[in-house]
């Protein structure tokens, strides 16, 4: 990995792959990258470290003098620059595969995998190695808080990942997780999710027994045992640890709400390890710190300086992030991209809410490929429960083949809503949606945004609104 190489990265505005853009540049390689649209904060945080990078896809940018190419998933097989690098014949692989072939392959690789709490999870554990001094490696598909980006290169022997079960690239129709050849994995949940990719729940579940079947024997495997296909596919590990509220070897005990957030006892074979305190909020975060605790204790961590870095992580953006208050209204945001992901973080602010003596309002923006189709359509309905008012914006739209048959009806989840007795509205647009907000926000009411998008800045728009 000498210093003067040149890579070039298409597909360069996104999180992961502007990182990774990053992480190259550390190394001392010449970066150059493209995308059809770069923006904040991807676009200064590449600017400010002098890479720079082209607006649209043009062939020209690809050239004999570069050592490698790396091409996103969100190229397709026609993209001009793909093209041109295999006539070329310039060396290229995908983001997961440099990950390994640049910056894991000698460290021992840690993978948080799983539909739901990868992001928050990951972050957790790198907080904590870091704070216990191990100078971990991480990267994950967020920005932590206590981190001023989503990946670290460090000096220790870990490199922490966040292992997506998403596709690699179109010339490698596999989980990017795959590629990571992890040593040791923790399985968060496994449910049907990314349905552009994936047929059907076997057909994500095989993905999962191929990752389990990569661990080494002398791995580790922290299986949350809440989710009877986690439970399953840890079968097929001989060694699995396993963690749960109950009726495992890692639960936790005698939770109580904070005006912050909640602390709990944790528990090991059901003798008390540790109690901690956090603000993350619900069942599935005590799920996500537990799991964190154990993968500590297997490798030897000090518990007193673990229960001090859980008490001290400030969350991930985007992740049940507080955007501000006014009136005695609360405004958050969450990322929210499948519909247990929205019943979890329903059921974490409940308690929030009884507190303040409010309601919780939730405007949800149907925006990844999964919740964009009507697959998931009568169970999202269900996912609002605890809610009392909620808006749907309409589908975000995309240059896909999704037709209208298959698309999800804001109007269909309005009305199943309202049979359930919760309040429900389909604004036609996003400033319909903030006017409707604003008009029927009350003192102490919590206002949920959730999208895996921008959602058209509608939670600081709000804001502005109630604060004019």
């Amino acid at each position: 990995m000498m210093s003067g190489k040149k890579v070039h990265l298409i597909g360069i505005g996104g999180s992961a792959m502007s990182n990774l853009a990053l992480m190259f540049s550390e190394l001392g390689w010449q970066v150059t990258g493209s995308d059809q649209n770069v923006y904040p904060p991807a676009s200064t945080s590449l600017a400010a470290s002098g890479i720079i990078f082209s607006e649209g896809y043009d062939a020209s940018n690809i050239h004999s003098d570069l050592d490698l190419v790396i091409i996103g998933n969100v190229a397709s097989r026609d993209n001009v620059e793909a093209l041109a690098t295999v006539r070329q014949n310039i060396s290229y692989t995908s983001m997961a595969g440099a990950l390994f072939d640049y910056f894991m392959f000698d460290k021992k690789r840690i993978a948080i995998c799983g539909t739901h709490g990868k992001t928050t999870t990951t972050s957790l554990m790198a907080w904590v190695y870091q704070q216990a001094k191990m100078d971990p490696s991480y990267f994950v598909g967020g920005v932590p808080n206590n981190f001023k980006q989503g990946y670290g290169l460090g000096r220790g022997d870990h490199f922490i990942i966040e292992g997506d079960e998403y596709d690699t690239a179109y010339f490698e129709k596999t989980p990017k997780f795959l590629h990571y050849h992890p040593q040791h994995v923790v399985v968060t949940s496994i449910e049907f999710d990314h349905a552009d990719i994936y047929r059907d729940f076997e057909h994500v579940y095989t993905q999962f027994e191929k990752l389990v079947a990569q661990i080494p024997t002398d791995g580790s495997l922290l299986a949350c045992v809440e989710h009877e296909a986690v439970k399953k596919v840890a079968q097929g590990f001989d060694r699995v640890v396993t963690y749960a509220e109950k009726n495992a070897q890692w639960t936790f005990a005698n939770q109580t709400d904070e005006g912050h957030g909640q602390s709990f006892d944790i528990l090991r074979k059901q003798e008390k390890i540790m109690r901690v305190d956090t603000y993350l909020l619900g069942q599935h975060n005590r799920l996500n710190i537990l799991s964190v605790v154990a993968q500590a204790h297997l490798h030897g961590l000090d518990m007193q300086l673990v229960g001090k870095a859980i008490s001290s992580f400030k969350g991930v953006k985007k992740r049940q992030e507080r955007i501000g208050e006014h009136n005695e209204v609360a405004i958050y945001v969450d990322f929210a991209h499948h519909p247990s992901a929205i019943a979890t973080t329903i059921e974490g602010f409940l308690p929030m809410c009884k507190a303040r003596r409010g309601r919780l309002i939730v405007a949800l923006e149907p925006r990844s490929n999964t919740m964009r189709r009507k697959v998931f359509e009568k169970r999202l309905v269900k996912s609002f429960a605890g809610a009392d008012m909620v808006c749907i914006s309409q589908v975000f739209q995309k240059k896909d083949q999704l037709g209208q048959a298959d698309m999800l009806s804001p109007l269909q989840v309005v009305e199943g809503l309202r049979s359930d007795n919760i309040e429900a509205f389909a604004p036609e647009s996003t400033e319909a949606l903030i006017d409707l907000i604003a008009s029927k926000a009350k003192p102490h009411d919590i206002v949920l945004f959730m999208s895996n998008g921008s959602f058209e800045q509608a939670p600081s728009k709000l804001l502005q609104r109630l604060s004019a």
